[in-house]
């Protein structure tokens, strides 16, 4: 879903789409596909930007728009993209990402005011800034493990960034945390039906850890192992 939603989220923006697979095991290709992308498969080597890298040495375009998967460019803003393309001394331009969630309570959050209607039905948002769009250049790569990024390499070049005001519209962190908390849900239910099942309780105890909610896992795995001690 996520994928398909992006692809057509710049279907009319670019001229071309190139998606790096690393492995998958899903439909990845067949909807990358369907938008006419060009699908490269890259082997996981444990660092990201190996992997954006692969990705540029095949693109062709004379500019980068670089997305994950789970996040979308608004058709709205479309034109301020070309826009911003046709700036003969800038290099590259930062981009903030819209980081939706649930939790409109969060002080770093900026509450949902409805401008755009990629906020759906989220609380909030909070922001994360990085360039996302720049020229192709042989010198514009990636640099880092992890968290990777291009900034590096187009001032070490000496490019120009600037701001652009289009946001990247990010829906994975929500919707994995939507998933975390079905989960919870699911196994309070299992629990409260069989209350001495200490397997329950450890799957409980799991969910708790990957909803984010570490108090509630850690007391949950001191239960199990008070259990197992007990025998």
């Amino acid at each position: 879903v996520f994928l398909d939603r992006c692809l057509a989220s710049i279907g009319d923006l670019a001229d071309e789409i190139v998606v790096v697979d690393t492995g998958s095991a899903d439909d990845t290709c067949a909807v990358a596909r369907r938008h006419q992308a060009r699908v490269l498969s890259f082997s996981w080597t444990g660092d990201f930007s190996e992997a954006r890298n692969h990705g540029l040495d095949a693109a062709r375009g004379r500019w980068i728009l670089s997305l994950d998967c789970d996040e979308v460019i608004a058709l709205r803003d479309h034109d301020s993209i070309r826009a911003a393309m046709t700036d003969q001394d800038i290099a590259g331009y930062r981009l903030t990402t819209r980081n939706y969630t649930d939790r409109g309570d969060r002080s770093e959050c900026f509450a949902a005011d409805g401008a755009y209607r990629e906020q759906k039905d989220y609380a909030g948002w909070f922001p994360t800034t990085k360039v996302r769009l720049w020229r192709r250049r042989r010198e514009h790569r990636f640099r880092g493990a992890v968290h990777e990024l291009v900034e590096a390499s187009i001032l070490e070049s000496g490019g120009r960034l600037a701001d652009c005001v289009v946001p990247v519209h990010h829906y994975g962190l929500v919707e994995k945390a939507r998933v975390s908390d079905r989960y919870v849900e699911a196994g309070e239910r299992k629990l409260q039906e069989a209350p001495d099942d200490e397997r329950a309780r450890y799957e409980l105890a799991i969910a708790y850890r990957d909803a984010g909610r570490l108090d509630e896992a850690l007391g949950g795995i001191e239960q199990v192992l008070t259990a197992i001690e007990a025998g």
